[in-house]
């Protein structure tokens, strides 16, 4: 793991940061900076900082047995992967993940990790999530030529496995009985929907909608994660076989209608 802190200690020090390159690539053609709430923390920072670092440095996932199995020599391959430290930020962009040169760079907001009750386990769960990401896509990587149909799929498949290891819980012996109730069955009706929708505008709109905005209205990634969660006991197996056989019982019937 390549720990790149220069921006907090170059602020920590006083100098200028607002120049640096992270702040015009938050979002196209805007310019984001904000050290407005940050006047008299740097010590917070620093110590926050620290402990962060240290966790990089020493790196164990959520949920390590799972990630294990399915990423077992994921220590050697996440050798390269680089988790910029950073502070002005503004909100809401405290955790991301930017291309730059061909590389993919996290990039975590110390200012507003500040903000959390436990910023160390949340960045600790948002690396779980981010490396899964990362590991499962050195496997499986989805076709440029890839069907409406199958980019929902493999969303299930992708977002699933990320949310699966990095939702908070330990799954070995988290009952989500209460989640599943609660929640697969409206995650299925928007997949369904997703699904038959032919208008290519729409279709657009549903994909970003499968992956993005609050957590329960993921629909693709919560689908993923809950019939997983259910079949913990052949994690592995449905890994090994890929998004092309993800969730069969459910996506082809839905595919068939």
């Amino acid at each position: 793991m390549l720990v790149n802190r220069k921006i907090v200690d170059e602020f920590l020090e006083g100098k200028d940061i607002s120049r640096e390159w992270i702040f015009s690539e938050i979002q196209q053609g805007e310019y984001l900076f904000d050290l407005s709430d940050l006047d008299d923390k740097q010590e917070e920072v620093k110590k926050l900082t620290d402990k962060i670092s240290d966790m990089l440095a020493h790196f164990k996932p959520d949920n390590e047995k799972f990630y294990r199995q399915l990423f077992p020599d994921f220590e050697k391959e996440l050798a390269d992967c680089e988790v910029m430290l950073t502070v002005g930020v503004p909100a809401p962009y405290d955790a991301m993940v930017i291309e730059r040169n061909g590389s993919k760079i996290i990039v975590f907001d110390m200012g507003r990790f500040l903000s959390y009750k436990d910023p160390q386990g949340f960045a600790q769960q948002m690396m779980t999530h981010e490396t899964a990401h990362a590991m499962l896509h050195k496997k499986w990587h989805l076709k440029e030529t890839a069907s409406y149909q199958e980019q929902l799929r493999f969303l299930c498949f992708d977002e699933g496995f990320a949310h699966l290891l990095a939702c908070g819980k330990e799954i070995a012996s988290f009952d989500a009985s209460m989640w599943i109730q609660e929640h697969y069955e409206p995650a299925l009706a928007q997949l369904h929907q997703a699904l038959t929708c032919e208008d290519e505008s729409q279709q657009e709109e549903w994909l970003y909608r499968a992956q993005t905005g609050r957590y329960w209205d993921k629909f693709a990634a919560i689908a993923g994660k809950l019939y997983l969660i259910s079949h913990l006991d052949e994690l592995e197996k449905i890994y090994l076989e890929g998004p092309q056989k993800f969730m069969s019982p459910i996506f082809d019937t839905l595919e068939r209608n």
